[in-house]
């Protein structure tokens, strides 16, 4: 199979995402908080046969909320328990602010200034970015 993906997202307007995303912030300031979710990769681990080495799978999410929008991260935990069993999850303890505007300027940051490269000998994929991000 051969991709040829050097040019796959010219034709996104980018100014337009841009402005889809300033109208769905309607916030003034948002809280970002992280946790950590942690799950055994099956019941048995690697290859089936019981006794062997699990892996485990560990994610890390974050969740952005209205300044103003409060859920207790228990309460988050019992209502997502309820559906994802077998899942223990971790509260980083860290929140992190930003402001309406701050979120726009980066998100135009990411959008307009960053790229991706292939490079065609390795297949290997680099991607420039801001360290602040």
């Amino acid at each position: 199979m051969k991709l040829d993906i050097q040019a796959c997202f010219d034709s996104i307007p980018q100014e337009r995402l841009i402005q889809i995303v300033e109208n769905l912030l309607i916030e003034d300031e948002y809280r970002i908080e992280f946790h950590a979710e942690v799950r055994p990769a099956d019941y048995y681990g690697r290859g089936g046969m019981p006794g062997a080495k699990a892996k485990v799978f560990r994610k890390f999410q974050n969740q952005a909320r209205g300044e103003n929008e409060f859920e207790k991260f228990e309460d988050f935990v019992s209502r997502e328990s309820e559906v994802r069993r077998h899942v223990v999850f971790v509260d980083k303890g860290y929140k992190r602010y930003h402001t309406r505007r701050e979120l726009i300027d980066l998100l135009r940051e990411h959008v307009l200034r960053n790229m991706v490269k292939v490079l065609p000998a390795s297949r290997r994929m680099i991607i420039a970015y801001h360290e602040h991000s």
